[in-house]
């Protein structure tokens, strides 16, 4: 399973902010923390997509090392986490169950 916590930024962009991003996707590991760095001060609509993979081939690179190669298995389901601000400078701590 590979878990993935989508961000959506709202509203518009600041004045003079250019090449911005509006999404962004963090990893979530088992245990269900996440690190989000270099999200822009804004309103954010978080959502978090869950996929299944199984192995579908292994490519050899060496004598004794190779690289896994995933396929999904199946559709990604999304469950919408609800929404956050981030404010400059400041430490966000969002806690959210999905059943």
């Amino acid at each position: 399973m590979r878990y993935t916590l989508g961000f959506e930024r709202l509203g518009n962009r600041p004045e003079g902010e250019q090449k911005s991003r509006d999404e962004w996707g963090v990893a979530v590991d088992h245990a269900g923390r996440f690190q989000a760095q270099g999200l822009y001060p804004a309103a954010y609509r978080l959502k978090l997509t869950i996929q299944e993979y199984r192995l579908a081939k292994f490519t050899e690179i060496g004598p004794g090392s190779g690289r896994p190669e995933l396929a999904p298995v199946g559709p990604a389901r999304s469950v919408s986490l609800g929404e956050v601000s981030i404010r400059s400078l400041e430490t966000v701590l969002f806690r959210g169950e999905v059943k």
